[in-house]
């Protein structure tokens, strides 16, 4: 994975809102920063390189597999 997912736990630390950088493309990708304690991703080549942008919003939150 190369986004911030590894360093998203050096940038929460008192913020109100806990997000990440982009360079999300996979669920696992949501779940390393998830588990790192982001509330909030930002997405952006993944969907625009989706066919479906609607499907991969589902596949990246885990609605379908």
């Amino acid at each position: 994975m190369d986004c911030a997912g590894d360093h998203t736990h050096d940038y929460i630390g008192p913020h109100p809102r806990n997000q990440t950088e982009s360079g999300i493309a996979t669920r696992n990708d949501v779940l390393t920063v998830q588990r790192a304690g982001a509330s909030a991703i930002l997405v952006g080549e993944a969907l625009l390189n989706a066919g479906d942008i609607g499907r991969q919003i589902d596949l990246l939150l885990g609605r379908i597999s």
